[in-house]
C-alpha cells in the first residue's frame, strides 16, 4: 500500500509543475551560457611580462648583397720538415750475480736485538664525580578514618 500511495505522490500536479519549472530553468541556462562566456573580462591590473609571438612576414625577397672580388692569395710556402735520425743510448746494465746462499748446514743468522715499542701513557685520571644529593622527602599526614 506503501508502493502505491508513493507512486500517486509522484504524480500529483504539484510535482509535475515544480519538474516542468526546473527543466525550463536547466535550458534557459543553457541557453544563456555562451552569451554569458563570451564577455571579455577586463582588469587595470598591468601586465608584467609579455612575449611578442608574432611572425614577420616578408612579402618582397630581400636583394642580394653585391660580390665582392676576392683577393688573390699568394701561394703559401712550404717548408720540408724532415725527421731527425734518433739513435736511441741504452744504458750498460751492471754486470748482476746471484746473490750467495748459506750453506744448508750453516747455522741461522742471529737476530737483531729490537727494543719492544713503547707502552702508552695512561690517560690522565678524570675528575672525582659529583656528590649525590639525597633526595628530600616529606611526610604527609594520612587521615585515619
Amino acid at each position: 500500500m506503501t508502493s502505491d500511495r508513493a507512486l500517486s505522490d509522484l504524480r500529483g500536479p504539484q510535482v509535475l509543475l515544480g519538474t516542468g519549472l526546473a527543466l525550463l530553468l536547466n535550458l534557459a541556462l543553457f541557453a544563456l551560457a555562451p552569451l554569458l562566456l563570451d564577455q571579455d573580462v577586463r582588469t587595470d591590473l598591468p601586465v608584467l611580462e609579455s612575449v611578442d609571438l608574432r611572425v614577420p612576414v616578408r612579402s618582397k625577397p630581400l636583394p642580394e648583397p653585391e660580390a665582392e672580388p676576392e683577393p688573390e692569395m699568394e701561394m703559401p710556402v712550404i717548408l720540408e720538415l724532415t725527421q731527425p735520425e734518433l739513435t736511441p743510448e741504452i744504458p750498460e746494465a751492471p754486470d748482476l750475480k746471484p746473490p750467495e746462499l748459506a750453506a744448508p748446514d750453516a747455522p741461522p743468522p742471529a737476530l737483531q736485538d729490537v727494543e719492544p715499542p713503547k707502552a702508552p701513557s695512561p690517560k690522565p685520571a678524570r675528575a672525582a664525580p659529583l656528590p649525590v644529593r639525597a633526595a628530600k622527602t616529606a611526610t604527609v599526614p594520612v587521615p585515619v578514618s
